[in-house]
């Protein structure tokens, strides 16, 4: 699956990035399932399965990185230390198939629509290079990406698949990193993270496409309403901001926030934000379907309350708000709508297992549904030697 939107990565690069090189070979297994259901509009779902393995102490202090992610592959040596250890680099591959941005899947108003989803799968590969002055860091990345498409069976001939084509991915970062460490940044299998201190990000980017034709349900006679907005130049372009957030009131309460921005130019459903869903994946709207918006300008916060019931298990409460561009998946006079979603959370750690219950609700995915409603579940497991 796609990774965490708009900032989930960064967490666990940043805190492993500030971490000192150590000359001892160290190995590090991370395994977790987890699954989402949506029970309104409509039933639905979604798994994950995750097996990370990383190497760390490697000359330089670089570290070897195997990571699968349910449909995606990711081979990396990254974190290269040089200039004194105020300077890293890394190379990655990565792959996914078939359901690359869950394009198999469509969604309007949280309903499924099976004629306009198909198959996306990509290969890449790239490198970064970043400074390191803590807390703050500027990193440069480049990858080479190749997109592979196909009809699945549910398809509609009419619909226009994209142009199978390579694009350069080029993105510049800036991060400042004021967080207190907690695993939750650092080990794969914990989700979602425990937030305590600050952490500010900026990211522009381009990426320049070798072919670019408009595509999906543009058949007036065969989609209802036709789908117009997927007509991106060969250069998209777009700008994003996040920051988290967490102070704890309480020896036992803690609340907490993430807020994200991001304004794309000339883009389409290969590269907007994917919003909806409880998982770490999305832009977060408890209750809805996962992904249930593809948004290229949007707004989002995401404020949670987190209370230390008994040692290391916390529960709490979640509340959703995104202002989405195109709310109608049309294109044509693009609607602009603000949504919410709330819910309820547990999280619970035992030595080196992590279990993750959510549940949420949404009252504004659908015009004509009251509220959509969806559950979260997940569990981990940490190995270190």
């Amino acid at each position: 699956m796609g990774k965490r939107v708009l900032g989930g990565a960064v967490l666990l690069a940043m805190v492993a990035s500030a971490a000192p090189a150590r000359a001892k070979i160290e190995h590090h297994l991370s395994l977790a399932a987890a699954a989402e259901l949506w029970l309104r509009p409509e039933v639905g779902g979604h798994g994950v399965v995750i097996i990370n393995y990383t190497m760390a102490g490697l000359p330089r202090g670089a570290h070897f990185v195997i990571d699968y992610n349910t449909d995606t592959l990711r081979l990396a040596y990254e974190k290269i230390r040089f200039a004194d250890g105020r300077a890293e680099a890394g190379v990655q591959t990565k792959a996914e198939v078939l359901i690359a941005g869950l394009l198999t899947d469509y969604y309007r108003h949280g309903i499924s629509d099976p004629k306009r989803g198909f198959y996306a799968s990509y290969f890449s590969t790239g490198g970064y290079v970043k400074a390191t002055e803590n807390p703050h860091y500027l990193e440069l990345a480049f990858d080479i990406k190749r997109w592979f498409f196909g009809r699945e069976n549910a398809t509609a001939p009419e619909l226009i698949l994209p142009p199978e084509m390579w694009v350069g991915e080029l993105r510049a970062r800036y991060t400042l990193w004021l967080l207190d460490p907690d695993p939750s940044l650092w080990e794969p299998h914990r989700l979602f993270p425990r937030v305590r201190g600050v952490a500010f990000g900026l990211e522009a980017g381009a990426d320049i496409r070798s072919d670019s034709r408009a595509w999906g349900a543009r058949d007036a006679s065969v989609f209802a309403p036709a789908d117009y907005r997927n007509d991106p130049s060969r250069v998209v372009v777009q700008a994003r901001q996040w920051f988290y957030g967490g102070v704890q009131v309480h020896p036992r309460v803690r609340l907490q926030v993430a807020e994200s921005a991001l304004w794309m130019w000339n883009e389409d459903d290969l590269v907007r934000a994917r919003v909806g869903g409880m998982n770490p994946y999305v832009v977060p709207l408890a209750g809805a379907p996962w992904a249930s918006f593809l948004a290229g300008r949007l707004a989002s916060a995401d404020l949670s309350v987190h209370v230390r019931a008994w040692r290391e298990l916390e529960v709490g409460a979640i509340a959703d708000v995104v202002a989405i561009d195109d709310y109608d998946r049309t294109g044509v006079s693009p609607k602009a709508a603000v949504l919410f979603g709330a819910g309820a959370f547990g999280d619970f750690r035992y030595k080196a297992w992590q279990f993750d219950l959510r549940a949420g609700f949404s009252p504004s995915v659908s015009p004509t549904d009251h509220a959509a409603w969806s559950l979260f579940g997940a569990a981990g497991w940490g190995w270190s030697r």
